[in-house]
């Protein structure tokens, strides 16, 4: 009985603690390891309160402002990897330190759908050379890497859209990833982010550029190192940040290289493709460009008279920049949040080459692309 008034003595003065830390330091407005905003202490009305919105919010602003909760969230996770589990909400503890994200869920009719919609679409415009780049997942590269009994099949993926593919290439890297992989020499993948790195990306736009009849090799290109500290999406999913990830950005080295990218809904103009400001925030990818944009309309000076429409998730934001020095103009359409008239955009654009460029996860979830196109 002695124990029992004790260890009920320890709770009550516990939760009394927790109580007066939350009263006295302020509410936290955001989580920089979660990237996003925390929930402030909700309004209390008589219409909140009666249909138990209220509370329901309470609860919300409780979880999010609990006392040092980003430290209780992360030794949760880490309690979890210590007793052996593998998987914390859809992302893989996997082996040297990588997380790795769980293969997304297929809906083979939505796939088979927006190859057709891309075949249409090029059906459409058939001046245009036309390719698709599926870009593989970690969790189907780096394979080795998980935990016994996980995998992936985005293989399977790949070969339905080009079954069903018409009028466009796809153009598969998995093949030179596997073998990039086997050999060791180069990180594709972030350890703690879903994103491939931007040593990936190069070898993606050596491919695409072979594909287009165009030789470029490493020399062509500068990579520089602009952070080595940075923890992405996967850590602030998992709750685990044991690892911190280097991020490159590849560019042209001539320094007379020259363009103008214009924000086009944002009615804005820079002569840069990078956002410095981005290395001191918690999602140090956005570096490139910023972020997503709607449509950015880039020009050069490189003299090459070749010309490319982009229609991408972000996967296509480290790679893009290396491209400066191999077409005069470059437009980008991120389908997300697009509202104009992709044929129209083809045509008036008069463009060579339209490049749908997609990681396999994105591509089999999004439904913003063949929502443009049809």
């Amino acid at each position: 009985m002695r124990n029992n008034r004790v260890c009920r003595l320890v709770f009550i003065s516990a939760l009394f603690l927790v109580l007066v830390w939350m009263i006295v330091s302020p509410d936290r407005t955001s989580s920089e390891r979660e990237n996003r905003n925390l929930k402030q202490f909700p309004e209390i009305s008589f219409s909140s309160v009666t249909s138990g919105r209220f509370m329901s919010e309470f609860e919300t602003y409780l979880t999010d402002q609990f006392p040092a909760r980003d430290l209780c969230v992360e030794m949760k996770s880490n309690a979890g990897n210590m007793m052996g589990s593998r998987k914390v909400a859809d992302v893989y503890i996997a082996e040297d330190d990588y997380l790795i994200q769980v293969e997304s869920t297929v809906n083979e009719e939505k796939v088979i759908s927006m190859a057709e919609a891309i075949s249409a679409y090029a059906e459409r415009n058939p001046d245009q050379k036309c390719t698709l780049m599926l870009v593989p997942n970690a969790v189907s590269i780096l394979e080795d890497h998980l935990p016994y009994g996980a995998k992936g099949d985005q293989d399977h993926t790949i070969a339905l859209v080009g079954e069903h593919l018409t009028n466009c290439d796809l153009l598969d890297v998995t093949p030179k990833f596997r073998e990039l992989a086997k050999a060791g020499e180069e990180q594709l993948y972030y350890r703690t982010d879903h994103h491939w790195t931007t040593d990936a990306a190069y070898h993606a736009l050596t491919a695409y550029e072979a594909h287009c009849g165009v030789t470029v090799s490493r020399q062509d290109f500068l990579f520089l190192t602009v952070s080595e500290h940075f923890q992405g999406t996967l850590a602030t999913n998992s709750g685990i940040f044991a690892a911190e990830d280097t991020v490159k950005i590849c560019v042209p080295p001539d320094p007379e290289n020259r363009y103008v990218a214009n924000f086009v809904n944002e009615t804005e103009k820079r002569s840069t493709l990078f956002s410095r400001e981005a290395l001191e925030e918690k999602d140090k990818y956005q570096v490139f460009f910023g972020g997503n944009y709607a449509q950015i309309n880039i020009t050069t000076n490189a003299g090459t008279g070749r010309s490319i429409l982009i229609l991408k998730d972000s996967y296509a934001n480290c790679m893009i920049p290396a491209m400066t020095d191999l077409y005069d103009r470059i437009t980008i359409v991120d389908p997300r949040y697009y509202y104009g008239d992709i044929d129209f955009l083809t045509k008036t654009g008069d463009y060579d080459e339209v490049l749908f460029l997609y990681n396999v996860n994105t591509f089999v979830t999004d439904i913003s692309l063949e929502d443009i196109l049809i």
